[in-house]
């Protein structure tokens, strides 16, 4: 057996023949203890079926104890160890050294053991120390940290870095099977800041699925520890009354269940007043809790056992939503992402993408994923060559949707939307243009959870607004219909030509864009092709490949290079629909956030009033879309997910000649570095390059950095700044 000594849950093996229990309150009040699968070796009771049970001995103070093994008959089918009463009245006068004792076992003979307690003067389980000192500093110090700015802040760090550390140091926690995850908020400070371990296959992500979960209160004077519950997926699909209903039925239902281990199952935990709906609703989702107040927060001993026993609470309730038994209130049936996170999906993906060769930013997959969510319409940019319909076609086959992938490649004389859409020929007969025949077959029944690819391949050869107007005022109607999302009819009465009989009206009339449908746009930038307006532009996620590593495939081999096989990951058009279609859901589920990145925006557009490029509405609500599943996947950092935005939705609005341009860009600096001032500087770029020697490799707002860079590089060298290389 591998890895047969050690640490497990509250056990620890030592050798072939001791064992040692670190004993909680449970082990007083329930006559017995659970057995981790990992120790039931040293018990010697592995082939135990459920329902079947062990007699052993245990000898205490020279006095032989009857005592059994049984594996539980139930759904769990936990093994555990129990003793006799007599035994038990022995064990009383420990209990007041909870958290400072273990009991021994000692192996003797098969099943007779010599068992005595040791008292723990300092603590001997790994990562003790370190969990006791991140959870003072964690209370002690949050309210003085939130007086200082939220980026670059120390403290920040300290709870990313230290408090997910700290538990994975305890060795409770497989970060195979487990990711710890700790947030002080994302661009601005969290009402309520958060140290989450989420069982992988689960969630990874605070705002679905059940995990465990440390709750820092407003006020900074509670940390709890918590079994809980993500609430957004249910929150877009109910009224917050309905939400919190479903919360706290499914919350019973839990209890009912699970054994609580002495940890407090009622209603009373209390994070603060005036809350925001998203830390309110960790009040609400709480299913099991323990409260530790500051001044208070008890020694590392006890701090292991409770966290031990939530683990063993976690376990029970992985081991029934394996089984598929467990019913979930509120949720749907056999949702394929209900066992795969967004996050460990678009793993997969990236995987997929890599072993077929193609080479890429390492962000690029999530990019295009968050994209495609919060609109059904990317434009991948860049030169020729880099790659960008092969990444469209690998991205469709890695989620399983490459039979449904069209390309349809533009012509330069294309003048309208007949080759997309349809035309009525000479003879009178209506022919649906390629587009539509897409369409078509995305709605008919039975396909609607399947996905569909249309590559539009060099789309700017001709003018985008010539042939693709109607389709981009048709995919501003999207609105949700029960539970699908629609747009008013892509085609109008009279499209069909005569059509005496009704035949393509029946046939096409009634089709509109299905939520299961995506297009991606390829473009080069170049004199053979057309620019493109602003129309454009606001509709759809710009994403640039224009980075280029012509080693990066091969760094680090020596002669063939392997490249390792990877499989498509299996989803259902859930995975990419979007959600959010209107801000105000955005700004309900993600208050904090959406008014950090509001303050951004408007900053933003008081340095690009004077050259008239401000962005609006449309594109503060596509950038919300975009950063709510940032929040929600845990994909990427605020930051990034702000730098992507700036890249894909305001800087390519920005063009011309002259002093205001360079003004402007200048002004988005200012926002996006705080501290600096660039509007004032005489040589802006070498104020850039200084500012970079300094800011290490992988400075906040990178790409937009070195986007502008290149952009006031234009105005210097040839006049005039232009997004496009």
């Amino acid at each position: 057996m591998d890895n047969k000594y050690g640490f497990f849950d509250s056990w620890e093996i030592i050798n072939d023949d001791v064992a040692r229990k670190t004993c909680d309150k449970s082990f007083f009040q329930y006559r017995g203890s659970g057995l981790p699968k990992e120790v039931r070796w040293f018990f010697e009771v592995e082939a135990l079926s459920p329902g079947q049970k062990q007699d052993i001995k245990l000898v205490f103070d020279g006095n032989a104890y009857d005592a059994y093994i049984k594996m539980e008959a139930g759904e769990l089918s936990r093994t555990r160890i129990f003793w006799e009463s007599a035994l038990a009245e022995k064990f009383a006068p420990y209990d007041k050294e909870i958290g400072a004792i273990t009991l021994e076992f000692h192996r003797n003979t098969t099943n007779l053991f010599d068992i005595e307690f040791k008292k723990q003067n300092s603590p001997t389980i790994q990562g003790h120390r370190k969990m006791k000192e991140v959870f003072d500093k964690f209370i002690n110090e949050f309210l003085d940290a939130k007086k200082e700015p939220f980026g670059d802040n120390p403290y920040c760090d300290f709870i990313r870095k230290e408090i997910p550390s700290a538990l994975y140091e305890t060795g409770l926690i497989d970060n195979k099977k487990y990711q710890v995850t700790a947030r002080p908020g994302s661009g601005v400070w969290a009402v309520v800041p958060w140290a989450g371990i989420f069982y992988k296959e689960i969630t990874t992500s605070a705002q679905s699925g059940v995990y465990i979960v440390y709750l820092l209160s407003k006020d900074a004077k509670r940390l709890y520890l918590t079994f809980n519950q993500g609430c957004t997926d249910l929150g877009r699909n109910h009224s917050k009354k309905e939400t919190i209903k479903i919360m706290r039925e499914r919350a019973r239902n839990i209890q009912e269940r699970i054994d609580s281990r002495g940890f407090l199952a009622d209603e009373n935990i209390n994070l603060g007043d005036n809350l925001s709906d998203l830390a309110k609703q960790y009040e609400f989702g709480t299913i099991f809790y323990k409260e530790y107040r500051q001044g208070e927060v008890p020694e590392e001993a006890e701090l292991y056992q409770d966290l031990s026993r939530m683990m063993e609470i976690y376990k029970d309730y992985i081991s029934i939503w394996s089984s598929d038994k467990f019913k979930k209130p509120g949720e749907g049936g056999d949702d394929k992402m209900d066992k795969l996170s967004k996050a460990d999906a678009v793993n997969r993906i990236k995987s997929y993408v890599k072993s077929q060769g193609f080479t890429c930013d390492k962000d690029l997959i999530e990019n295009i994923y968050l994209s495609l969510r919060s609109k059904p319409f990317v434009i991948l940019a860049g030169v020729s060559g880099t790659g960008k319909s092969w990444i469209t076609r690998l991205f469709a086959e890695a989620i399983g949707a490459g039979d449904n992938y069209e390309m349809i490649s533009v012509r330069p004389d294309w003048s309208d939307a007949s080759e997309l859409l349809g035309y009525v020929n000479l003879d009178g007969r209506f022919i649906p243009g390629m587009l539509t025949s897409v369409i078509e077959k995305a709605s008919q029944p039975g396909n609607e959870d399947k996905i569909y690819f249309v590559c539009l391949d060099e789309m700017n050869l001709a003018r985008v607004e010539y042939y693709f107007s109607d389709f981009l005022s048709v995919i501003e109607t999207r609105e949700w219909s029960g539970d699908r999302i629609v747009t008013r009819k892509i085609f109008k009465e009279n499209s069909f030509g005569p059509d005496n009989d009704g035949e393509y009206h029946k046939r096409y009339g009634t089709l509109y864009i299905p939520d299961n449908t995506y297009i991606i746009g390829t473009v080069n930038m170049d004199e053979t092709t057309h620019p493109f307006s602003k129309k454009v532009l606001d509709r759809a996620n710009t994403i640039e490949l224009s980075e280029i590593d012509l080693k990066a495939d091969i760094k680090g081999n020596e002669g063939k290079v392997d490249i390792e096989k990877a499989d498509p990951v299996s989803v259902d058009n859930k995975f990419l629909r979007s959600e959010y279609l209107d801000f105000k859901a955005c700004y309900n589920a993600h208050s904090e956030e959406m008014g950090h990145m509001i303050d951004i925006l408007e900053a933003i557009n008081k340095a690009l009033q004077p050259i008239n490029a401000q962005v609006a509405y449309r594109v503060r609500n596509e950038i919300a879309y975009y950063l709510s599943y940032v929040l929600e996947d845990g994909l990427l950092s605020f930051e990034k997910a702000m730098d992507n935005a700036i890249m894909q939705k305001i800087l390519p609005r920005v063009q011309g000649e002259g002093h205001r341009i360079q003004k402007g860009l200048s002004g988005i600096l200012d926002t996006i570095i705080p501290g600096m001032n660039f509007s004032n500087e005489d040589d802006l770029l070498l104020a850039i390059d200084n500012y970079l020697k300094t800011a290490g490799d992988d400075y906040p707002y990178r790409k937009s950095i070195k986007k502008i860079r290149f952009m006031l590089e234009g105005i210097r060298n040839n006049g005039y700044a232009t997004y496009w290389l």
